[in-house]
């Protein structure tokens, strides 16, 4: 599904982060992917799953893509979790106003 790759693969980095030029921070971004979704890899990995799990439809590739999402949707606990701890108000801040669902948070305004 290429449309998945759109979100697998933001442009959220530093390219100097990456080069390990600069030493990496996390950014709190509510624009560009993230205003669609707070958490593009997961929508990523969902609709790649999805695409998969269409194609082929093996119980083995099934049970390989609810392993794959249940990852995700742990991560995005965790990660939400981490960032709340981290930087308290100013993440709560954000996460009211973006959204894990892909563009709820721009339909609600």
């Amino acid at each position: 599904n290429f449309l998945s790759f759109f979100f697998l693969y933001p442009s959220v980095f530093n390219l100097k982060e990456v080069a390990a030029v600069e030493k990496p921070k996390v950014h709190l971004w509510e624009t560009g992917i993230m205003r669609i979704t707070r958490h593009p890899q997961m929508v990523g990995q969902v609709m790649w799953s999805a695409a998969h799990l269409a194609m082929v439809g093996s119980t083995f590739t099934f049970f390989t893509m609810i392993l794959l999402v249940g990852h995700h949707v742990f991560a995005v606990w965790n990660g939400d979790r981490r960032l709340y701890e981290e930087h308290g108000e100013r993440f709560e801040a954000i996460r009211d106003r973006t959204s894990v669902a892909p563009f709820a948070a721009i339909l609600d305004g």
